[in-house]
């Protein structure tokens, strides 16, 4: 799938999908997971700022260069591709994806 390459972080990264709307969901599930993770989210805003330090890589349906997940993905050195849309839907909690920052490619491995 694309969308908009809005950080290119430290290269591709690679992990398992956790997709939810739900900052406080994010946490208490990134707490049983010792693999890494890559956010699935239709936004994020302030509320998920302390997760970016657990995540591999973030993905958005919504936003651009200068919304709060890119900002923030930037500010952490995470690959962040942003405005891919139906994102939610089109990948499945759990399923092994690699993003790429740079060209705004993410690509479903699992």
């Amino acid at each position: 799938v694309w969308g908009i390459a809005a950080s290119a972080g430290s290269g591709l990264a690679e992990g398992i999908a956790l997709v939810t709307n739900d900052p406080l969901d994010a946490g208490r599930r990134l707490l049983e997971l010792e693999e890494p993770v890559i956010l699935v989210t239709r936004l994020t805003d302030p509320a998920w700022s302390s997760l970016f330090r657990r995540l591999s890589a973030v993905v958005t349906e919504l936003g651009g260069v200068i919304s709060h997940a890119a900002i923030v993905a930037r500010e952490n050195g995470l690959p962040a591709v942003v405005g891919v849309p139906e994102v939610t839907r089109r990948i499945r909690d759990g399923q092994r994806v690699r993003v790429d920052g740079t060209s705004g490619i993410v690509e479903i491995l699992e």
